[in-house]
């Protein structure tokens, strides 16, 4: 056994007894100005009253901003920021993902997720997006996640701690990523839904213990 398949097995064990049954699921937008909203604003906020309804409020009210031309142009008419409404940085962010994936001929969410389909342009997409201050492997795995794609992985805090308290080496975000993806491949379910699984897991059992005395 390799010192890599011994942590697989580790990582693979510690879901097996907490319970975790990562299951399929078919949870991507098709609107590519609320995914962007999602990948900004996603990250040390609460997922389910800051991210998604204001998500869901640039599809049901921007139905236009389902391209990115679509979406640059209600931003160019828009204070995103005030709009949404959201303070800080992260409308920024999301501002400036949208004009970097425009540069690279992305207009739809098929599109983008075509970019995580084939290496070399995926490689392409790294590259555009890495001079956007904010978005790291983190958010461009997710934007991966959210356009679709059953193989990738968005390491944060929360699949972090999972790894650690199953006694895996985190020291490496890269190794760390394809540990998940290799135990994803030994339960037998995609990449993306045991990121869902663990995510989900995780953001439950620490909401549970902030609201106990």
């Amino acid at each position: 056994m390799t010192r890599r398949s011994e942590q697989v097995d580790l990582l693979v064990t510690h879901i097996k007894t907490v319970g975790l049954e990562p299951k399929h699921r078919d949870a991507h937008y098709s609107h590519i100005g609320a995914l962007l909203t999602d990948a900004g604003l996603q990250g040390n906020t609460n997922y389910s009253t800051n991210v998604v309804p204001k998500a869901l409020k640039v599809q049901r009210e921007w139905p236009d901003a389902a391209t990115i031309s679509g979406f640059q142009a209600r931003l160019a008419q828009n204070n995103f920021g005030e709009w949404i409404p959201f303070r800080g940085k992260k409308p920024v962010i999301i501002e400036a993902m949208a004009d970097a994936l425009g540069e690279m001929g992305v207009e739809t969410v098929g599109d983008l997720l075509h970019c995580y389909t084939d290496a070399e342009r995926e490689l392409d997409l790294i590259f555009q997006l890495d001079p956007v201050k904010g978005v790291g492997p983190k958010t461009i795995n997710y934007l991966a996640i959210l356009a679709g794609s059953p193989d990738h992985v968005a390491i944060d805090g929360q699949l972090t701690t999972f790894a650690q308290e199953a006694g895996v080496s985190t020291r490496s975000e890269r190794f760390l990523g394809t540990f998940y993806r290799s135990a994803a491949k030994q339960l037998g379910c995609t990449a993306a839904s045991l990121d869902a699984a663990v995510w989900t897991y995780m953001s439950t059992r620490k909401r549970t213990a902030a609201r106990q005395p």
